[in-house]
């Protein structure tokens, strides 16, 4: 038995009710990963399926809390992903506990291509990008000059992992690669272009 925050529904009124209660993991959604949760907050989406009208729900109760920190305990065999994502979507990832986490699940999970998609401060991106690579990790996600993001993220500055900050960090390694530097920059102005006249 563990500690949840659950929302349930009453069909009649349609109104929804938030409570803590301890619950057993049968009473868990099936799935294919399980996590041993240490840390759990409750996010804007969260609170959408808590509110009025349940927003975002279809099935009660409802377990909410998706940004969770903790242990995987069991991913099973039928998993179908082949890559999963690694995801820091408001920018607070530690480049002193990255290479042990990929490290950790790269042996765990051999049959798993494990990735990055970071939300960053440009000024970190290159740190979290060698700790990422320390790792094992090989898989990057990245955006043109870093659009987009989370506007959850811890400051203004935090977006998506550039792709020029990628590309950088690939010529100063000397890592091999098949990039074409030429349309690289062709579209890095384009992009450009593109937002400015948009803004």
């Amino acid at each position: 038995m563990f500690n949840a925050l659950v929302v349930n529904k009453d069909e009649e009124s349609g109104k929804t009710s938030a409570a803590v209660e301890q619950i057993s993991t049968d009473q868990l959604p099936e799935g294919n990963v399980a996590v041993n949760v240490e840390y759990s907050t409750v996010n804007y989406k969260d609170g959408l399926c808590i509110g009025p009208g349940g927003g975002l729900v279809r099935e009660y109760p409802h377990v909410p809390g998706i940004d969770f920190a903790g242990t995987v305990e069991r991913l099973n065999d039928s998993f179908g992903a082949s890559i999963i994502a690694l995801s820091d979507t408001i920018g607070c990832a530690d480049s002193k506990i990255l290479p042990d986490l990929y490290k950790n699940l790269i042996t765990s999970f051999p049959k798993v291509e494990f990735g990055a998609h970071l939300h960053v401060n440009p000024l970190y991106a290159q740190e979290l990008i060698s700790a990422s690579y320390e790792g094992g990790c090989m898989r990057f996600d990245t955006a043109m000059k870093g659009f987009g993001g989370c506007p959850m993220a811890k400051d203004d500055l935090t977006g998506n992992l550039p792709t020029e900050e990628l590309i950088k960090w690939i010529n100063k390694n000397n890592m091999k690669n098949n990039l074409d530097q030429n349309a690289v920059s062709l579209v890095m102005n384009s992009v450009s272009k593109v937002f400015e006249s948009t803004q």
